[in-house]
């Protein structure tokens, strides 16, 4: 079945090999709180889920800082007033994948200015902003 959604191949742990983010946008999966993010890794001749986070929103921030040799991700959590402002949560891997609900420990509000890249934009006429990943340097 094809579900809409959009999908981005990035290199988030530095093994070479970049994983998936796809994050599906179909109404029967997503709700009030957000759509589905999952990160999926190749194996042979097919993926493997490393993580299915739910809730989340547009943009996924992919930050330059990691977290257990895993590429932090930030995510737009959205409130609605007057519940609290919306901010985004920062989700750190940790085995054996990134946090299921950005909005529960051990997801958190992220406090200090994180560097990263924003993918994966809303319908709202901006499109997808696509980089081709950029291989990680080699180790030493």
């Amino acid at each position: 079945q094809d579900l809409p959604g959009q999908h981005l191949f990035q290199y988030l742990n530095g093994d070479g090999t970049p994983e998936v983010l796809l994050r599906i946008d179909a109404p029967s999966l997503c709700g009030s709180g957000g759509c589905p993010l999952f990160v999926l890794r190749k194996t042979a001749g097919s993926y493997e889920e490393i993580s299915r986070t739910t809730l989340t929103w547009a943009p996924v921030v992919v930050s330059e800082h990691r977290t257990s040799g895993w590429s932090d991700l930030l995510l737009w959590q959205r409130a609605d007033p007057p519940r609290g402002a919306s901010y985004y949560a920062l989700l750190e891997f940790e085995s054996p994948g990134y946090p299921s609900n950005p909005s529960m420990e051990p997801a958190r509000l992220l406090e200090l200015p994180v560097r990263g890249v924003a993918y994966l934009f809303d319908k709202d006429g901006r499109g997808i902003e696509y980089r081709r990943p950029q291989r990680p340097p080699a180790s030493k």
